[in-house]
């Protein structure tokens, strides 16, 4: 069933096409929201975890609380930076040596 609702929905975007008819985009309000709410929050959520390690790291070199956290250097750096995307897994992994958990890095206004 949803392979004729798909083929029909082609067909009609085709035709639509084929006939100069543009779809309005007050039509779909919603087309392309979402992936900009997620790239804001993604962008959101590295700021909070590099301020965080940051925080964390204290007087510590980077190199030092590299090796405590089992990260490069450069891959903290980008992390205190906020350039650096982080795997659940390796999100994971920090949490676990730094013996915190999720709400500790991203629910706290003030990091």
């Amino acid at each position: 069933m949803a392979g004729l609702a798909s083929e029909f929905l082609t067909r009609q975007i085709n035709a639509n096409l084929r006939d100069g008819v543009k779809a309005d985009f007050e039509d779909f309000p919603y087309v392309g929201t979402l992936a900009a709410h997620t790239s804001v929050m993604a962008a959101s959520m590295q700021k909070q975890l590099g301020q965080y390690l940051r925080k964390r790291r204290g007087e510590l070199t980077l190199p030092a609380f590299a090796r405590k956290i089992g990260v490069s250097s450069s891959s903290l750096h980008r992390m205190e930076m906020g350039e650096q995307n982080v795997t659940l897994t390796t999100l994971e992994r920090l949490l676990k040596r730094l013996k915190c958990n999720a709400a500790d890095v991203f629910n706290n206004p003030n990091t």
